[in-house]
């Protein structure tokens, strides 16, 4: 649940710090979004939002959130289906409570549709036939952040189980990029987030350290296989090249930083590069969060991808409450947390591999309890497995 929530609290923190020219050593937002000013600061907040408001990257999250609960598995026409519905008709956006919004804007429209996302809505409304569900728009080199940003649902979902978690993570990449990398980042960001999830009593750097034994899961002749990433993407897992994130100096590639310092971030690889750095430099899922709004850029995304990581690696209860309550003014009925909780709970029961079962409790009866529904989905399940 930590990471789900991460994946929202990332997106709403980062949001009004988009397309603002990069920076590092600056420490801007300290607190979060008791900082109003910052999202009423002139030359901030494009799309005009409130604190805990959230764009696309969570509105997608959602989405295949919603996907997964309702069809009980990974279906990617389905999912294609939910992101269609999010631009063209404001499901799972922040706006539903918004009344001022509704006046100003004639209605609840959605913001923050990127360039290949786009195209694959288009290609998605105009099949002749069966829909498909993986995109043919782009190529093999597609891999901006769109689907590392949305990706917390699959690891959530399918946390028993490493190889179909994983497979998931790239098909559901696959629906929107048809880029390589891209794809391979979900796995690397799911492998990551599973593993916490299996043993929570691994350390932040225990699972950093697991990143050497990442392998992505690929398929041959109709089956399943593990096998080596992209050489790049064992630099990232490696820390080396341009991706060694765990310099305490570590900055995005000078000649993309300067050719696009508002939206730096936006290429899926330096998204995971940066969200691994702010974790590895910092203490908290907080310091995490705010390290890497502070940068700016390509800043809700970022942030997305950081505080799925973060939040798996540090856990729900470490997430501030004043944030999560500042995302429920515009959730009043708290469905985004029903969401996570229900991802967890109703997870496919087929036995955990690796064999590391969580540790557990018995499930909160009261929302405001929720900080226990983690460790309570995972006892319930870890029964259900007794049973078969």
């Amino acid at each position: 649940m930590g990471s789900f929530m991460g994946m929202l609290l990332g997106d709403t923190l980062g949001a009004p710090f988009e397309f603002s020219s990069y920076r590092t050593g600056v420490e801007e937002m300290k607190d979060g979004f008791s900082e109003v000013a910052i999202w009423q600061k002139h030359g901030y907040n494009r799309f005009q939002l409130k604190p805990g408001q959230w764009t696309d990257d969570a509105s997608m999250g959602l989405c295949l959130a919603d996907s997964l609960i309702s069809c009980n598995s990974f279906d990617g026409v389905d999912l294609r289906f939910r992101f269609h519905r999010w631009w063209t008709n404001g499901y799972c956006n922040a706006f539903g409570w918004d009344a001022q919004r509704r006046k100003s804007y004639h209605g609840t429209h959605s913001v923050g549709l990127g360039g290949n996302i786009s195209l694959s809505m288009y290609e998605f409304t105009h099949y002749k036939g069966d829909p498909s569900p993986v995109t043919k728009k782009g190529d093999r080199n597609t891999s901006g952040n769109g689907s590392v940003m949305r990706n917390a649902a699959v690891p959530l979902f399918y946390y028993k189980d490493i190889t179909k978690a994983l497979q998931y993570a790239d098909e559901q990449s696959k629906s929107t990029h048809q880029g390589d990398e891209a794809g391979e980042c979900c796995q690397l960001m799911t492998y990551l987030i599973v593993s916490a999830m299996q043993d929570p009593q691994l350390t932040k750097d225990q699972l950093l350290l697991k990143l050497q034994n990442f392998q992505v899961v690929k398929s041959e002749d109709g089956k399943l296989v593990k096998g080596a990433p992209l050489k790049t993407v064992v630099q990232l897992c490696n820390s080396e090249g341009e991706w060694n994130w765990r310099s305490p100096d570590f900055r995005y590639e000078q000649k993309r930083a300067e050719s696009q310092p508002g939206y730096i971030g936006s290429y899926a690889m330096d998204a995971v590069a940066m969200s691994l750095h702010c974790l590895h430099t910092t203490s908290s899922f907080t310091d995490c969060l705010l390290k890497c709004a502070n940068m700016r850029g390509d800043s809700d995304s970022v942030c997305s991808v950081a505080g799925q990581i973060a939040g798996a690696v540090y856990g729900f209860g470490a997430i501030p409450k004043n944030w999560i309550y500042t995302i429920f003014q515009w959730d009043r009925d708290m469905f985004t947390l029903l969401r996570a909780y229900k991802l967890f709970k109703h997870a496919p029961s087929f036995p955990v591999t690796p064999a590391q079962e969580p540790k557990t409790d018995d499930p909160p009866a009261a929302a405001e309890e929720a900080q226990n529904a983690q460790s309570a989905a995972a006892e319930d399940s870890k029964k259900d497995d007794a049973m078969e």
